[in-house]
Parts: structure tokens; sequence; C-alpha cells
């Protein structure tokens, strides 16, 4: 009776007890060990019941073991498929971006709260690749894949780990937000990424290397100032409508403004 009872212990160390599978493995075999010793020591057992009670305890080790390895092994994969669809659910599939969905939900409003808070700047760069839908046109999509992953990894290279966020806004325009920059940060990092867009070639194969530029619009808050604040789409809308001042402009340019929220009216 001792015995079917250590049985059921282990089952519940290996199945039911929340561990890790080596833990468990050593505590059942431990304790499967003590208990044979102490009953050797003080019960005396004949023969047969030391040799059933020995394969009833290594038959209980044995399932256990291998049932706590499976159960582990599921949650792995479980948890990998968690980890899978939760990395879709908020990164653009081919670039490898935040996507808009995700930036509108929480990814802005998020920094914005943030920058509220200390308070801080708070940078926003809207950009476009120019004239895109040309070379989708006369090159195909595929080719117009290439060079949209190209122009996501050079705007995630020129960011800073962890503190900066790279947004596919939709189709070849992108969002990047930048915490604690002000607008000559912002600027200077547009800058730099117009020049880099524009000296390498975004596609290259043994015929044809295709060159792109691309346009900028930067809007930078300061939520140090009072009464700072807002809804955080105006800082979109104000970056969009500087991108496409920049097109209007001649495109291969960045324009910039500082963002001043607009007085109340009494």
């Amino acid at each position: 009776w001792h015995a079917m009872s250590m049985s059921i212990m282990l089952v519940v160390v290996h199945l039911f007890i929340p561990n890790s599978f080596v833990n468990a493995t050593a505590v059942s075999i431990a304790t499967t060990l003590v208990f044979s010793l102490l009953a050797i020591h003080v019960g005396a057992l004949s023969v047969s019941d030391t040799l059933t009670m020995t394969m009833l305890l290594v038959l209980v080790n044995t399932v256990g073991i291998i049932a706590a390895h499976r159960y582990q092994c599921l949650g792995r994969r479980q948890f990998r498929a968690q980890s899978i669809l939760r990395h879709l659910s908020f990164r653009d599939h081919l670039t490898g971006c935040y996507n808009r969905r995700y930036m509108e939900e929480h990814l802005l409003e998020q920094e914005v709260e943030r920058a509220s808070r200390y308070p801080a700047w708070l940078t926003v760069i809207m950009c476009d690749l120019d004239h895109f839908k040309v070379i989708n046109d006369t090159y195909g999509h595929p080719t117009g894949d290439v060079v949209l992953q190209h122009f996501a990894g050079l705007l995630r290279a020129a960011c800073r780990d962890h503190i900066d966020s790279v947004v596919r806004y939709g189709g070849e325009e992108f969002m990047l937000i930048l915490p604690e920059t002000d607008l000559r940060g912002g600027v200077r990092l547009a800058e730099r990424l117009r020049r880099a867009i524009a000296d390498e070639p975004a596609y290259r194969d043994e015929r044809r290397a295709i060159s792109v530029t691309a346009s900028f619009g930067v809007v930078a808050a300061d939520f140090s100032v009072a009464g700072m604040g807002g809804d955080p789409r105006t800082l979109i809308t104000r970056a969009d409508e500087l991108l496409y001042r920049a097109k209007s402009a001649g495109r291969d340019r960045v324009e910039s403004d500082e963002f001043a929220r607009a007085p109340m009216v009494a």
C-alpha cells in the first residue's frame, strides 16, 4: 500500500506540479531511492514483494518521465506557435517592420504618453519611395518587393535598437517614431537616410542595377511645452502634409516643421 501511494505521488510530481523536466525527474528518482531504502530497512519484505514493489516504482517512473517529456515538448510547441502568431499580429510579413494596425492601436499612443509623462521630445518621420509604381510596372512586383525590403533594412539599420520604431504605414510609405529626438536630430537622420538611399542601388543583378530616391516629412513635438498633447494622429497628419510638400517640391528632399498645438478657443 505504501508503494502504491508512493506511485501516485510520483505521478503528481511528473505531471501536475509545475516544474522543469530535469527537476521533476531528479526529485522522483531521488524520492524513489529513499523510499526503497527505507522499505528494505524497516519492512520485512519477501523476495516477491520486493520484486513487485521495484517493478511498480520503475514502471511509474518510466511512464512519468515519458509523459512529462512529451508534455514539455507540447508546451514548447504551443509557446512557439503563440510567439509566431503574436509576431505576425504586429509585424509586416514582407519587411519585418511594425504594421500600421499595431502603430495606431498601441505604439504611437504609448510613445506620446511617455513623452508627456517625462516630458520629452518626440519626432515622427514619414518617408515614401519616389516613383515606386514605375518600378513595379517596369520590373515586376517581385523586384519591387526586394526594393521595399532594402529600403526597410536601411531604415531599421539607421534607428536605435529597442528605442526607435519603424512602421510600414502602407505600400511604399514608412513611418519612423523617434522618442527623445528633437527636430534637428530628426532632420539629420532623414537627410542621412535620403543620401544613403540615393547612393546605394536598391536592387542589383547581373543585368541591371536599380536606384531609387525617397522623400521625407519630419515633424517634432516638444512635450515639455505647457499645453502640448492631444490626439497622436495629429502628428501623423502633419508629417504626412510635410511628406507631400516634399513630393510637390520635386521629390528626393526633406521637409520639416516643429509641431505646435493649436490654441484652445475660449
